[in-house]
C-alpha cells in the first residue's frame, strides 16, 4: 500500500467508511486533512501533464467524475510522470 492509499484508508476508517464524509471532513487541524482525498496537494501539475492524465483516465473503464466538485472519485490512480 502506498502512503497516499494508507492515508486515504485511515480517513475512510475515521469517517465510518463513507467517502462523502471524508470529502466533508471538518477536522482541519488533522495533519492528514490536506491528503484525505488520496492526492498530494504539494504536487503541482503543468497544463500539459493535467491534459495527459485526463486522457489516460478517460480511457480507464472505472472513470467517474463527481460533477459537483469536479474531482475523480476514489479508487483511481494515475501514474505520476517523472516518479513524483
Amino acid at each position: 500500500m502506498t502512503p497516499m492509499k494508507a492515508i486515504r484508508a485511515k480517513c475512510l476508517d475515521c469517517c465510518g467508511e463513507h467517502a462523502k464524509e471524508v470529502r466533508l471532513c471538518p477536522c482541519e487541524n488533522c495533519s492528514l486533512h490536506p491528503f484525505r482525498l488520496g492526492r498530494n496537494p504539494n504536487i503541482k501539475l503543468t497544463d500539459e501533464q493535467r491534459a495527459k492524465r485526463t486522457e489516460y483516465l478517460k480511457k480507464s473503464p472505472s472513470y467517474k467524475v463527481d460533477s459537483e466538485i469536479q474531482t475523480v472519485t476514489e479508487g483511481n490512480y494515475i501514474p505520476v510522470e517523472g516518479g513524483g
